[in-house]
């Protein structure tokens, strides 16, 4: 009886951890990871094991992802940016793929770029422009990949997969799903901050299990671990939405509080 006890809280925590490191690694037991998780092919057979970054902030690679609809505060895309050797990541959202330059300011001011750092990116046309003028008068190096091979921009594609995947999975942990939407009133934008800490406190396996904020900083993983538990005390939607959680699951309006406000009081 005291087995099946401890066995039981054992659980429990466990569902704890996994929804507060949200939602990863995959899970065929959570409702969450089962209804946002989308298995692609994948091109080749053949992990990639070796970094080809050798220092920090020597290249960063950035790519666009379509989120497929429009966030409260009007953004309708994710830039989405990775520093190759750490593999730190930022993500911005934008209301337009042109404003993919001031996602490079927000990046350049919050991770300080030294010059000569390589912004590595596809051929989108949102990377032109002014994208390129603001590489060119800060003393970056824009290169970009052949056209249609997105296999040479693979770890932020990767990227890409595991952000999208971990968003929808915290929004139905918090909302609930209604006609397959994800309530109307979508705060995507607002999860991108909490997934992107959540990426940054988390071991990665290229990383020899360690973390991109520890291999920026140089900090051990209990340090890292205690960081983001003081950032992130609760999952997404959690603690300051309990009074709106119905209302929210029938995608009815509701007044309080702001986006801004979800935001700053969970981070």
């Amino acid at each position: 009886s005291t087995h099946c006890i401890s066995s039981a809280a054992s659980d429990v925590y466990k569902r704890q951890e996994h929804v507060l490191n949200g939602h990863m690694p995959f899970d065929k037991h959570c409702e969450a990871c089962v209804g946002a998780k989308m298995q692609a092919k994948r091109h080749s057979k053949e992990k990639r094991k070796e970094v080809r970054a050798t220092a920090l902030w020597q290249r960063v690679v950035v790519d666009t992802m379509e989120m497929g609809m429009t966030s409260r505060g009007g953004s309708e895309y994710a830039i989405v940016f990775v520093e190759e050797f750490s593999r730190m990541v930022m993500i911005v959202p934008v209301a337009r793929k042109s404003d993919s330059h001031k996602a490079l300011q927000r990046v350049m001011l919050e991770w300080a770029l030294p010059a000569g750092t390589v912004i590595f990116s596809d051929n989108g046309t949102e990377f032109r422009g002014k994208f390129e003028e603001l590489c060119t008068k800060h003393s970056l190096r824009h290169e970009c990949s052949p056209a249609y091979c997105p296999q040479l921009n693979g770890i932020v594609e990767r990227e890409n997969k595991e952000v999208a995947n971990m968003i929808r999975a915290c929004l139905i942990h918090a909302f609930g799903v209604k006609d397959n939407v994800v309530c109307q009133h979508s705060l995507w934008a607002e999860c991108c901050r909490y997934v992107e800490v959540i990426r940054n406190h988390s071991k990665h396996s290229i990383l020899n299990d360690k973390t991109p904020l520890g291999v920026a900083r140089g900090l051990d993983n209990d340090a890292v671990h205690d960081m983001m538990r003081r950032k992130i005390p609760a999952a997404f939607g959690e603690g300051c939405m309990a009074t709106t959680q119905e209302q929210i699951r029938n995608c009815l309006l509701y007044t309080s509080p702001s986006p801004r406000d979800l935001s700053t009081s969970r981070m």
